[in-house]
C-alpha cells in the first residue's frame, strides 16, 4: 500500500541555527556600497558648497545633503530586502531538502533548463531551473521552478513560475490548453501552439473557458482526455497545460516548488490521476548522474523503464 506523503518538514518550526547561511549576494553588496557612495557624495557636496557658514548654510547644500540621505536610505533598504529574500530562499531550500529525503525523492537546485518536451522550454535566454524535485512512480515525475528572460530593454519579459511534468504510459494525444479569455502563460510569452493544431473550447465545472489546441484528426481524443473532473483537477493550480511525447506538463505563473502542503497534496492527486496503474509503487528514489557533455543531471531508471523516456 502506498505510503502517505510526509509533509512535516515543510511546516515544522525551525531553529535559526538549522538554516544554513545563504551565499553572499553580490547584488546586496553593490546596493550597500551605493548607499555609502550617495551618503559620502552628499556630505562632500555639502562641505564643498558651504564648509563653515555660521549664518546657517545655503539651501543648495542642505538640499544636496537631504537628497543624498534619502537615496542612501533607499539603497540600504534595498540591500536589507535582498538579504532577507536570500534568507527566505535558503530556508525554503532547507525545508525542501528535508522533505525530499523524507519521501525518497531527489532535490536539485540551480540547474540548467530541464530536458523535457514542451513549448515553454528552450524559450528566451538565461534559462535555469532554480529548484526541482524528481522522483519516479512507475514513470518519472518532476516539479520545478523555472526562469527565463525574453526580449530586451523595455520589452523584457521574465518568466519566474513553475512546471509539473508527469510521464504517462498511455498514447495520449498531443495538445495545448490555455485560458480562453485571460492571457495564459504561453500566450503571454508569445509561445503559440503548433500551426497544424486546430482550436476548440472546453469549460471547467466553475464555468472557466479554455481554448484547446490539438491536431484535427485527434481533436475528439484530446477533448475526451480533458473530461470535466480531470480538467478541474489539472487547472486548479495551473492554467496552461500541454501534452507532448506522452508527458503531461502543467505550467504555473507562480512557483510550484513551495512549502505549502496544500500544493503538494494537489501534485500528489494529479500524479495519482495520471498514473493510476502505479498505486502502491510510489515513491522510489531516482538516482542522478551527469549527462554527456556536461549537460546537467538526469534520473537513472531501471532498464525496463528507460524505454519510456522521451528522446530529445
Amino acid at each position: 500500500m502506498e505510503s502517505p506523503l510526509d509533509a512535516s518538514a515543510l511546516t515544522e518550526p525551525l531553529a535559526p541555527s538549522e538554516v544554513p547561511d545563504p551565499p553572499r549576494s553580490g547584488a546586496a553588496l553593490v546596493v550597500f556600497l551605493l548607499a555609502l557612495v550617495f551618503l559620502g557624495a552628499g556630505a562632500g557636496a555639502t562641505w564643498w558648497a558651504f564648509p563653515l557658514d555660521p549664518g546657517g548654510g545655503r539651501r543648495l547644500a542642505l538640499t544636496l545633503l537631504v537628497i543624498a540621505l534619502a537615496m542612501a536610505g533607499v539603497r540600504l533598504w534595498m540591500a536589507l530586502a535582498l538579504r532577507r529574500k536570500a534568507r527566505e530562499r535558503a530556508t525554503l531550500r532547507h525545508r525542501l531538502q528535508r522533505f525530499a529525503a523524507a519521501n525518497h525523492r531527489t532535490f536539485l537546485f540551480d540547474q540548467p533548463a530541464p530536458r523535457l518536451p514542451g513549448l515553454l522550454f528552450g524559450q528566451g535566454t538565461q534559462q535555469s531551473t532554480t529548484e526541482a524535485l524528481r522522483w519516479t512512480a512507475h514513470r518519472p515525475v518532476e516539479v520545478g521552478n523555472y526562469r527565463f528572460v525574453v526580449g530586451r530593454g523595455r520589452n523584457t519579459r521574465i518568466f519566474d513560475g513553475g512546471y509539473l511534468a508527469i510521464r504517462t504510459g498511455g498514447p495520449l494525444p498531443p495538445l495545448v490548453l490555455e485560458p480562453a479569455r485571460a492571457r495564459g502563460i504561453l500566450r503571454r510569452h508569445l509561445v503559440p501552439p503548433p500551426s497544424s493544431f486546430g482550436a476548440s473550447t472546453v469549460s471547467s465545472a466553475d464555468g472557466t473557458a479554455f481554448k484547446l489546441w490539438a491536431p484535427a484528426e485527434r481533436a475528439a481524443e484530446a477533448a475526451a482526455f480533458l473530461t470535466g473532473p480531470r480538467l478541474d483537477l489539472l487547472t486548479r493550480h495551473a492554467r496552461d497545460l500541454e501534452v507532448a511525447d506522452g508527458t503531461v506538463l502543467a505550467y504555473s505563473a507562480a512557483p510550484l516548488l513551495t512549502a505549502d502542503p496544500g500544493l503538494w497534496a494537489w501534485i500528489e492527486e494529479v500524479v495519482a490521476a495520471l498514473q493510476p496503474d502505479d498505486i502502491g509503487q510510489r515513491p522510489h528514489l531516482m538516482r542522478e548522474k551527469l549527462l554527456p557533455g556536461g549537460e546537467g543531471v538526469r534520473p537513472v531508471l531501471p532498464e525496463h523503464l528507460e524505454a519510456d523516456r522521451p528522446e530529445h
